[in-house]
């Protein structure tokens, strides 16, 4: 069995949201299927300022010093039976179930993997199935649209369209960081 050593590190932050204790070992997992090495897990901020909720983590993954990618976990919103509307400014209310996933991303911002952790919801579930989530495989984030490069799922609109906008923030705001600060390829 392969070994992986995750060891936790943090940066001064704006705003600072920890991984939950109890998906440690499922995200631990997940890096060792594309990473067979040790892995030093470095926290990014998140400016506060951001359209991310307060569940939002984002981490440089290092090995030997090297940048070798980036994760990114969150909480994001599944349909309620009764339904939902998908109007992206609502996405992050109450009024949702919620379900948790992460995305890796190599140094130059491709996608990796994205894996649903724990979906919560009794609607929307499709999403969860590998199948579906490897279109997001070795892309980049802003090329993906809902429908277009990403399969629609009937019954599971407000999920999937949650996931890609999610996933297409964090794009946005690690290429902003890229360009900007000590991320260097």
């Amino acid at each position: 069995m392969k070994s992986l050593l995750i060891i936790f590190t943090s940066l001064s932050l704006i705003y600072q949201y920890t991984l939950p204790t109890k998906y440690e070992k499922k995200i631990n997992k997940e890096i060792e299927k594309i990473w067979d090495t040790s892995i030093e897990k470095e926290q990014i901020t998140i400016s506060e300022n951001r359209s991310f909720n307060e569940e939002a983590s984002l981490f440089k993954l290092k090995s030997k010093d090297s940048l070798i990618g980036f994760l990114y976990f969150n909480k994001v919103n599944a349909c309620k039976k009764g339904g939902c509307d998908s109007n992206e400014e609502s996405l992050f209310t109450d009024k949702y179930d919620h379900f948790y996933y992460l995305v890796l991303f190599d140094p130059n911002l491709l996608i990796l993997k994205v894996k649903i952790i724990d979906y919560q919801s009794d609607y929307g579930y499709e999403i969860t199935g590998s199948g579906w989530l490897k279109q997001f495989n070795k892309k980049s984030a802003d090329m993906l649209h809902y429908g277009k490069e990403i399969d629609a799922i009937s019954g599971a609109t407000v999920s999937a369209n949650s996931l890609l906008i999610d996933i297409q923030r964090i794009y946005t705001y690690l290429k902003e960081i890229h360009q900007h600060t000590f991320i260097k390829k």
